[in-house]
């Protein structure tokens, strides 16, 4: 037998609060009396979760406070994610934009800004030992700013060997932010006169100073190796 049940039941169901401002509200308590849902007099909804067979349609700006949007029944489905330490919006699955959905795109100023450094050093500089070593003075400096870049250098020199055998040679490395991205061997023994020319690009994703240097050493121990002419230039290009 049931006791004190009633039904109650009207076309709407109002429920008049005493503000308009948001200070007062209609809240859902669990039987432990916490709040899992309410709605203030301004309009203003919180929910634990909305579980909805039918469509959401917003009037308005849709705001996440959290960094993932997820699809899918778990948190382990794809998901659109705030890489909010790299100012970048990341998909975890491959994006399709559909013929003619993405038009009108302006290139602004700050898209084609490039920085440049360069250094020219004409004096003969040499090494004597088969471990690479700083070419003096064949160094720059470019700053990151924003990132991720893309720092591109370019260095030539002429240069030889002073050992008496044909086949020694000399060997060159090129170094952005510590990090070699190229090298050459150059067969110039005897003292043969050649070129130089090494070419290398890194992509930086920390912002600071960052170092762009030239390297050389003999092939052979207690050899000498000489560098002269020397240019180096690098460019720092942002990274789309």
């Amino acid at each position: 037998m049931l006791a004190n049940v009633c039904s109650v039941w009207a076309s709407d169901v109002k429920v008049k609060l005493n503000s308009a401002d948001g200070s007062t509200g209609f809240q859902v308590a669990d039987s432990a009396d916490v709040v899992v849902s309410s709605i203030t007099s301004d309009g203003n909804a919180v929910f634990a979760t909305v579980s909805t067979t039918h469509s959401i349609t917003a009037g308005s700006d849709i705001r996440v406070k959290g960094n993932d949007i997820f699809f899918g029944d778990s948190q382990t489905d794809r998901k659109i994610y705030d890489d909010a330490a790299n100012y970048s919006t990341r998909f975890s699955s491959n994006v399709y934009i559909e013929q003619g959905a993405l038009r009108d795109r302006t290139v602004e100023s700050g898209d084609l800004l490039i920085v440049s450094s360069a250094t020219f050093i004409s004096a003969y500089q040499t090494t004597a030992s088969n471990v690479y070593a700083d070419i003096p003075s064949v160094a720059v400096t470019v700053n990151v700013g924003a990132q991720p870049v893309t720092i591109f250098a370019y260095f030539t020199c002429s240069n030889q060997n002073e050992s008496a055998t044909a086949d020694d040679g000399s060997e060159y490395q090129l170094l952005i932010d510590g990090n070699v991205v190229s090298n050459v061997f150059v067969e110039n023994g005897n003292n043969l006169a050649g070129s130089v020319a090494l070419v290398g690009v890194y992509r930086v994703t920390t912002a600071g100073n960052k170092i762009v240097k030239i390297q050389h050493k003999s092939d052979v121990d207690a050899t000498t190796t000489g560098s002269w002419n020397c240019s180096l230039f690098a460019y720092v290009m942002g990274t789309p």
